[in-house]
C-alpha cells in the first residue's frame, strides 16, 4: 500500500489531510515538528512526502514586511 508523510505544524489541517488520504486507501504518517521528519523517514520510509510550506511563506512575507 502506499504511504505518504504529511508534515505540517497546523494540526488540524494535516488530520484533514490525512482522513482524505486515508479515504482514499492511503497510509498515512502525520508529523506535526520539523525535528521528527528524519526520525519518521527513516524507521517508516513513504513513497511521498507532503511538507506544507504554506506557513514558512507566510512567515517569510510577514519578515520582510
Amino acid at each position: 500500500m502506499t504511504l505518504v508523510m504529511v508534515v505540517d505544524d497546523d494540526q488540524d489541517l494535516a488530520e484533514m489531510l490525512g482522513i482524505v488520504l486515508t479515504g482514499a486507501g492511503i497510509d498515512v504518517d502525520l508529523v506535526s515538528r520539523g525535528d521528527e521528519v528524519l526520525d519518521v523517514f527513516r524507521n517508516n520510509p513513504p513513497d511521498l512526502v507532503c511538507w506544507m510550506l504554506c506557513c514558512l511563506a507566510l512567515m517569510a512575507l510577514k519578515s520582510v514586511n
